[in-house]
């Protein structure tokens, strides 16, 4: 099974892998706020830049119980009125 975390991406690619627009992302190229590859005028992303990107702009605490890196959520006490 090849490893695909250094395919690189398009624009367009990268934008539906994170669900955002293709404006986004050329913006945050601009911005320098997201790893990116020059190829000659193209721009090119490889997805495990974006995997490490997503993890590093993760906020909130984490569930730790099943390490899937979801937002914890406060379940109600059962003692509270």
């Amino acid at each position: 099974m090849p490893d695909d975390s250094n395919v690189l991406m398009t624009v367009e690619e990268t934008a539906a892998y994170l669900r955002l627009g293709p404006w986004t992302i050329r913006h945050w190229v601009c911005q320098k706020k997201i790893p990116y590859v020059r190829l000659g005028r193209s721009v090119r992303f490889r997805r495990k830049d974006m995997e490490r990107f997503v993890t590093q702009n993760l906020h909130g605490k984490t569930d730790e119980r099943n390490g899937s890196g979801a937002t914890a959520v406060a379940r109600p006490s059962a003692t509270a009125n």
